[in-house]
């Protein structure tokens, strides 16, 4: 849509009316509601709270954002609402979630439909069109010598041209 989402905390403090928490997701107001520095504007009750602390935000997908944890993500499914209740939550899983937030990448499934893709502790995974999904059968050799415990874990990049997503991960 036309606001920011913004995820956990970073900060301890963004003002004394304003407090960060590691498992909310907080959102601007849409660009225009004021006229004058919607994105640099924060509402404090411009957010949500989720089951876990959050590491990393998807692009919308399909109408959702998902909020992923190390061991756990949340659908935010964008409401009608346009401030306060813009956006609600399910959580999805609390056994799966997102190693790093660098290891989310949005992408494609086979039949050209938006599809998030994310590496968690277990390998691959992707939601999308037909919900969560184990992606990584053909790689669980590899899988089982990745360095889970390693200061930069992974990242990850969609290459359109060849439909394919390429992560690069730290071994053992």
């Amino acid at each position: 849509g036309s606001r920011l989402l913004q995820a956990g905390a970073y900060e301890t403090s963004a003002g004394a009316s304003f407090i960060p928490l590691p498992n909310e997701v907080y959102w601007s107001p849409v660009i225009g509601a004021n006229d004058v520095g919607d994105l640099e504007r924060q509402p404090i009750n411009f957010r949500v709270s989720c089951d876990h602390p959050i590491n990393g935000l998807s692009d919308p997908c399909l109408g959702v954002n998902y909020a992923f944890g190390e061991r756990a993500y949340t659908a935010l499914v964008a409401t009608q609402e346009t401030g306060e209740g813009a956006f609600s939550r399910h959580t999805e899983s609390m056994a799966i979630g997102s190693i790093r937030h660098q290891a989310i990448v949005m992408a494609e499934d086979e039949y050209g439909r938006p599809a998030v893709y994310f590496l968690s502790h277990r390998g691959p995974y992707r939601v999308g069109a037909v919900g969560l999904q184990y992606v990584g059968e053909d790689i669980e050799d590899l899988w089982s010598t990745v360095n889970l415990s390693a200061n930069i874990v992974a990242h990850g990049i969609y290459y359109a041209d060849l439909h394919q997503i390429w992560w690069w991960v730290a071994r053992n």
